[in-house]
């Protein structure tokens, strides 16, 4: 089990882009053995792409703008001098 702790601590936060280049590769072979079409993969490779852009965007969104988010005008000025 300690093992699998130890995976997960070093894939933390790349699990989405190896997932996204699996999709690729999956997408490749299909290509190379006539199961897809060229639009297909130039299809499969965009949604991969798009999704690591996605994940790349989320991941730099800082916790105190989601927090500020919730919060009406006089409480964000309120809270401007905590951080």
């Amino acid at each position: 089990m300690n093992v699998l702790t130890s995976i997960r601590e070093k894939i933390s936060g790349y699990k989405t882009y190896i997932v996204a280049v699996i999709a690729i590769l999956t997408a490749l072979v299909a290509w190379s053995s006539d199961t897809i079409t060229l639009t297909g993969l130039v299809g499969a490779i965009f949604a991969a792409v798009q999704t690591m852009f996605i994940r790349a965007g989320v991941a730099k969104i800082p916790a105190k703008t989601i927090e500020k988010a919730d919060t009406t005008p006089n409480e964000r000025a309120a809270m401007k001098d905590r951080y």
